[in-house]
């Protein structure tokens, strides 16, 4: 427990996360980690965030997983690959202040109680069912009562269904060649030198002692600047705005111990908690608002250089767009999946299990930003 109280104090305690991630085996950018990380972590507020991992079939989002859990105890998630429309009601499983795990989407029922039970196990305050049940030879009602808050976290290759999407905020799993050869040369790193042997365990402890012994109470002071800059043109920024709050409450929570009270004892967010909730959830909330991800926007920009030069009535199959982006095309099919779904790109070929052939649709939309940069929202305020 000291030595994670100590890891605590570090007030570069989120690049510790990354490098002892890195020394472990996980290649690339440690930015979707440190997303993870802090997600796990908000299983400890009154609204934890919700997350969807997305990316081709084989591109690490189950290996990423496993990294990141590896610095928090057991008690802080449940894990599964799949489960039955009402194993949630019904596993002895105590699911307050924890993240549920689910490898794959696909686990997730699309419709029916068992969506029910998910969209309210991800979202609201619990889950309270009722049973019929044979006692004593007679039918009586029993009420069982799952108490929250609970985060989300799954991955998927798929699209879900869009009741549950406006539950989850997104990460993507990069796909380019560089990305992949950062993969295999860790691989044959570890061929050669054998698995990485890497002590979690002040990991563990830090968030062991902020579940037991940490303050959970956070106040944003600049809560209301922030709510004023705030891009309102969208419903689900209702919920995506709460989940970009319990970011800010995150940080400042796992920073506490470097953090002032005030006179309740409660924990006041500094402008660094909004800043680094700024680089990690800025994108995820403006694509959920509708717009656009680099990748996308370059699909898109292909899509149309190639239909000019040919002619967009023709269009473009998915192995020419793969052969002008240098990827898989299974990575294109999903870095389209959207702009497919906004009208942005429009696919030719009307009759089922014909390749495809896009062309531009209705362009791409001005970006629109989502929330305030730090030096917008502070430009007024020292510090």
């Amino acid at each position: 427990m000291e030595a994670g109280r100590a890891l605590l104090e570090d007030p570069d305690l989120l690049e510790r996360v990354a490098e002892i991630l890195k020394e472990s085996g996980l290649a690339g950018d440690p930015k979707n980690a440190k997303v993870l990380y802090l997600d796990i972590t908000s299983r400890l507020l009154r609204r934890p965030v919700n997350r969807l991992i997305e990316g081709p079939s084989g591109s690490g989002k189950n290996y990423l997983l496993d990294h990141v859990l590896r610095l928090f105890p057991d008690e802080a998630y449940y894990r599964l690959t799949a489960a039955s429309e009402r194993a949630f009601v019904f596993t002895a499983e105590d699911f307050q202040h924890r993240i549920v795990v689910i490898d794959e989407s696909a686990g997730l029922h699309q419709d029916g109680i068992g969506a029910t039970i998910m969209r309210n196990l991800a979202w609201g305050k619990g889950i309270s069912y009722e049973v019929v049940e044979k006692i004593d030879g007679e039918m009586q009602t029993r009420r069982i009562d799952k108490l929250g808050p609970t985060g989300l976290i799954t991955t998927t290759v798929r699209t879900i269904d869009a009741e549950m999407q406006t539950r989850l905020l997104t990460i993507t799993i990069p796909d380019t060649p560089e990305f992949t050869k950062l993969v295999i040369e860790e691989i044959g790193r570890q061929m050669a030198a054998g698995p990485a042997k890497v002590d979690v365990g002040a990991f563990v402890a830090a968030q062991r002692w902020l579940g037991i012994t940490g303050v959970r109470e956070v106040i944003v002071p600049y809560g209301p600047a922030l709510s004023a800059l705030a891009y309102a043109g969208s419903v689900r920024m209702r919920r995506d705005f709460q989940q970009l709050a319990t970011t800010i409450e995150t940080s400042a929570l796992l920073h506490q111990l470097q953090r002032e009270r005030d006179e309740e004892g409660r924990i006041l967010a500094s402008p660094a908690d909004y800043r680094i909730a700024y680089d990690l959830a800025a994108e995820s909330l403006r694509e959920a608002a509708g717009g656009l991800t680099l990748a996308q926007t370059e699909a898109v920009s292909i899509v149309e250089a190639l239909c000019a030069s040919k002619g967009p009535e023709e269009g473009v199959s998915r192995a020419k767009i793969a052969a002008a982006l240098n990827l898989d095309p299974s990575a294109v099919t999903l870095r389209l999946r959207k702009p497919l779904h906004l009208g942005i790109i429009v696919n030719l070929e009307t009759v089922k299990g014909k390749p495809a052939r896009y062309r531009p649709g209705s362009g791409i939309p001005e970006s629109v930003p989502v929330i305030p940069t730090p030096e917008e929202l502070f430009k007024d305020a020292d510090g």
